[in-house]
């Protein structure tokens, strides 16, 4: 269940006209990472490719609703972490160059 948040710290930082940008991190985890000591099976319990799926539900000062939610509109961008697993750990490549910032981010139609 969801319960509505009709304020957050955060808030105070938005402006009037400015663009928000939603990212997410996605690493294989519980869903497909190495969990567990089953040497037949020591990782893809649940599944083969980790996933993301998100819905955000806008309500403005004036009443009206908006929905933000993933989909195929969505760009997919290479970030700095190499790998994240719960038993493998996690490697950051802090020389990589996020692709979603600046002239590579465009706005969806």
């Amino acid at each position: 269940p969801t319960r509505p948040t009709t304020s957050h710290p955060s808030l105070q930082h938005l402006r009037p006209g400015a663009v928000l940008t939603w990212t997410a991190t996605v690493a294989d985890g519980w869903y497909c990472g190495y969990l567990g000591m089953d040497r037949g099976r020591q990782a893809r319990h649940y599944g083969e490719v980790p996933s993301f799926l998100a819905r955000l539900d806008l309500t403005y000062p004036d009443g009206r609703t908006e929905t933000l939610a993933t989909g195929p509109h969505w760009d997919l961008g290479e970030g700095t972490v190499r790998y994240a697993d719960l038993l493998m750990g996690q490697l950051t490549d802090l020389t990589v160059s996020v692709t979603w910032s600046g002239a590579a981010w465009s706005q969806p139609p």
